[in-house]
C-alpha cells in the first residue's frame, strides 16, 4: 500500500504569539510519534502567515486513525486552539515522484 502525505494549510487566530504556537506545535511532534505509521513531519510558515503543515504516513489508515485521536491530547488541543478553523483546509494525497 503506498505512503500517504498529510497536507494542512491554515492560518493563525488574530494576534496569537507565534512563539507559544511553536510551543504548542512541538508537543504535536512528539505526541505523532506515538501513532502507527507516523514517518516524519514538517511545518513551514510563508512571509505573509499561511502555514502549511506537512505528515508522511505509512498508509492512509494510518494517517485517518492519528487525525481521529490527536483532538483528544491535551496536546493536540493545545495545537488547536491557535489555528483559525475558517482558514484551515487538510489534504491527503499519494506520492506519485520522488528523488
Amino acid at each position: 500500500m503506498p505512503s500517504v502525505v498529510e497536507i494542512v494549510l491554515f492560518r493563525l487566530k488574530a494576534g496569537s504569539d507565534t512563539a507559544a504556537f511553536l510551543q504548542a506545535a512541538q508537543a504535536t511532534f512528539e505526541l505523532l510519534t506515538s501513532f502507527k505509521g507516523y514517518i516524519d513531519r514538517e511545518l513551514s510558515a510563508s512571509d505573509d502567515g499561511q502555514w502549511v503543515d506537512v505528515v508522511h504516513w505509512a498508509t492512509m489508515t494510518d494517517a485517518q486513525q492519528a487525525a481521529g485521536h490527536i483532538m483528544n491530547h491535551a496536546a493536540g488541543q493545545a495545537f488547536g486552539q491557535f489555528i483559525d478553523p475558517d482558514t484551515m483546509a487538510m489534504y491527503h494525497v499519494h506520492p506519485q515522484l520522488n528523488g
